[in-house]
């Protein structure tokens, strides 16, 4: 999953020179692994954005979690990190988790809006001239991404949609 948004405020300030790159990619991990994992996975990804002008900003999961057998078979040391448990138990859904519906049946996640703030605290906590203009996932990272992008399109969260630079 690739979104673009923009940054409510890029970090930095005063009257810095024009940075070189065009924008900051977000980059999101799957549950059960890192962003470690996470950089082997898109390495290809991530020289083309490179040549392209972007920068890719990896951002761990906060919470330990125990790791597929397939993950733990190529990545035997962790960390292994979620953003927010997942739910098994439809009994268990909270006014904190996933709102309930036909795609959301799907996956549910504890503390899902939690998880967000976290995302963008921890990216507005790394001082950047460099906007943030895209975020990109993979599995638990991309529910999480599209999620983000949800929230920025209603106007809810640390971001704002804006047109998908050119690349």
């Amino acid at each position: 999953f690739v979104g673009f948004m923009s940054s409510a405020a890029s970090g930095g300030g005063g009257s810095s020179p024009v940075p070189p790159h065009k924008g900051r990619l977000i980059a999101l991990h799957g549950n059960g692994t890192s962003s470690g994992i996470l950089k082997l996975q898109i390495a290809t990804l991530q020289q083309h954005l490179s040549r392209a002008g972007y920068l890719l900003e990896f951002v761990d999961g906060t919470f330990t979690c125990e790791p597929s057998a397939i993950v733990k078979q190529y990545f035997p040391r962790g960390p292994f990190l979620h953003y927010a448990a997942k739910l098994d138990d439809k009994d268990q859904v909270t006014a904190e988790s996933t709102p309930p519906g036909p795609i959301s049946d799907l996956w549910r996640y504890e503390n899902l809006e939690r998880a967000a703030t976290l995302v963008e605290e921890e990216i507005l906590r790394r001082s950047s001239n460099v906007p943030v203009v895209g975020v990109v996932g993979f599995s638990q990272g991309a529910n999480l991404a599209a999620y983000l992008v949800a929230r920025a399109s209603c106007g809810k969260g640390q971001f704002a949609l804006q047109p998908a630079p050119s690349m």
